[in-house]
């Protein structure tokens, strides 16, 4: 408790788009457990789906950009909270 009590005093600038972020790395995880199900339904009616695989295509680029951003940017606030703890 104490360790997230000092995150969310010292670094509540990058929290709100931190957290939208994760919310559309989500969205888009849910959107992979979709098409993967929709396309071994397809498989077994023996139907190749190219709409599939296009949607399948933009939900990894929905998902790689909110997940490279969330790893940089709360790497970047860990570094900086850790430096301004050692300056204390």
């Amino acid at each position: 408790m104490r360790l997230l009590r000092l995150v969310l005093r010292e670094i509540p600038e990058h929290l709100k788009m931190l957290a939208a972020m994760i919310v559309a790395s989500a969205i888009s995880t849910t959107s992979f457990l979709w098409l993967v199900n929709e396309a071994a339904r397809e498989a077994a009616k023996g139907v190749v789906s190219l709409s599939l695989m296009l949607r399948f295509v933009v939900s990894i680029a929905v998902f790689a950009v909110p997940q490279s951003y969330v790893l940089i940017v709360a790497s970047q606030d860990v570094e900086e909270l850790l430096h301004r703890m050692r300056v204390r």
